[in-house]
């Protein structure tokens, strides 16, 4: 994967992996976590493992949106593995209970919202927020470019973003635009092997990390990160390039 240097990591950071192994983590640092006073996610589904480690390590306000009612996602998802297929199956059923169970858990924790998210949803939600030391987590599926205006007119308020980008050849003069006015710091990138390979051979889909005040540990980023994993497991891994 070719990318412009304005996508790569000035330094070698601190970075800790928020979230479970492969799809759902992130690698931001925990003096980033430990700075926030409220955490805003967009974008869950059935997958909370990143709020969750999130709130483990600093249990702060936080309120959660998505554009599917997750209760129903997890009915869902339980009922076709009651299917005939997987009846017989006892490990299904009993992983679909915990998550059940995690779920109700997870509601104690946080605010749970069903909310489409679009422009002008963010600068309304942070207009209501008495925080300036936010943290943002954005996986909303291409939704995320009509947001990123409302992003850079509230960055003084953010200390942290992981954020997931999607369609980035489509869209790579916005999100190029995006990273030379937002002041935070890139401390990680990762591609996303999910995502369809364009014409050129490059995904579609990458991952990035945004700090205010990143702990630095050395001059030179090394590429890929210990703690980076393929999103996909069985799928090929994916090189980031950077060019001038």
């Amino acid at each position: 994967m070719y990318l412009h240097k304005i996508f790569k990591p000035k330094k070698e950071y601190e970075l800790n992996r928020l979230g479970k192994k492969n799809d759902g983590g992130y690698l931001v640092g925990i003096q980033t976590v430990n700075e926030s006073q409220y955490l805003i996610s967009f974008g869950i589904r059935d997958d909370w493992s990143f709020e969750i480690d999130f709130l483990k390590k600093n249990f702060v306000k936080s309120i959660c949106f998505d554009s599917e009612n997750i209760l129903d996602i997890l009915k869902k998802k339980f009922k076709t593995d009651l299917s005939f297929f997987y009846k017989l199956n006892i490990f299904k059923i009993i992983k679909n209970l915990i998550a059940f169970y995690n779920f109700y858990k997870f509601k104690k924790k946080t605010k749970i919202i069903q909310k489409t998210i679009s422009t002008g949803d963010l600068n309304q939600i942070i207009s209501e927020i008495n925080s300036d030391k936010i943290f943002l987590k954005i996986d909303i599926e291409s939704s995320e470019y009509s947001i990123l205006n409302e992003i850079i007119q509230n960055q003084e308020k953010i200390v942290g973003l992981v954020i997931e980008f999607h369609d980035i050849q489509k869209n790579m003069n916005i999100l190029t635009n995006f990273i030379k006015k937002f002041k935070l710091e890139i401390t990680h990138i990762h591609p996303n092997n999910y995502s369809e390979l364009d014409k050129n051979g490059n995904p579609e889909i990458i991952e990035m990390s945004f700090e205010k005040n990143p702990q630095i540990l050395g001059d030179e980023k090394i590429f890929p990160n210990a703690l980076d994993m393929k999103n996909w497991k069985r799928g090929p891994d994916i090189e980031i390039n950077f060019y001038e």
